[in-house]
Order: structure tokens, then C-alpha cells, then sequence
């Protein structure tokens, strides 16, 4: 399976904001979302509230996703550090659907 990995613009500029922090903690993020191309359903991930819409955890990141037919989309709540209290964005999936967390 290879299908398509599309961050959205907010998801890079929040991962971003760690860099300085933590390079290597991010590159392992951004490798591990890499490869949800070639498997978009890892053991380490599981269903977060249906099949195609997961949640991944990455050292101290943990990760929020969606398989779209042939693409994984990473979502604007994903890059947060574990344990640190900090509260992502909400980013409703569908109308009428609550936030990311």
C-alpha cells in the first residue's frame, strides 16, 4: 500500500514551533508520519472514534490523523507533546463533529 500523506499547513507550523526544543523528537514524528504511507495502520496506532480516523503517539508527540481513500491527511491538532499540559486547536473534522484533542 502507498498511499499519500497531506499535512495541513497548521499541522507544519505547529510542529515547527518544537524544533528548536526537540529536533530529534520531530524528525522521529515527521519519519513516523512518513511512513503511514506504507502503512496507515501501524500496531502503535489505534481507531479514535472510527477505523480511518486514528491517533498515533511518537516519543513525546502524539499524532492525529485521517485515511481518505488513497491519502492520510495529518491534522492542525497533531504535533503536541505529550504530558505538557498543552492544549491544541480545535479543529472540527466534519461539520457538526467536535474538535481534535
Amino acid at each position: 500500500m502507498n498511499l499519500r500523506v497531506i499535512y495541513e499547513e497548521k499541522a507544519i507550523d505547529q510542529a515547527a514551533g518544537f524544533l528548536a526544543d526537540d529536533p530529534a523528537g520531530l524528525g522521529a514524528l515527521l519519519d513516523a508520519v512518513d511512513r503511514l504511507a506504507d502503512d496507515p495502520r501501524p500496531a502503535e496506532s489505534f481507531p479514535y472514534g472510527s477505523p480511518d480516523l486514528r491517533r498515533l503517539r511518537v516519543g513525546r508527540y502524539r499524532v492525529t490523523y485521517e485515511i481518505k481513500g488513497d491519502e492520510v491527511e495529518q491534522r492542525c491538532s497533531t504535533a503536541v507533546p505529550c504530558g505538557t499540559g498543552a492544549q491544541p486547536v480545535a479543529a472540527p473534522s466534519r461539520p457538526g463533529r467536535g474538535g481534535w484533542l
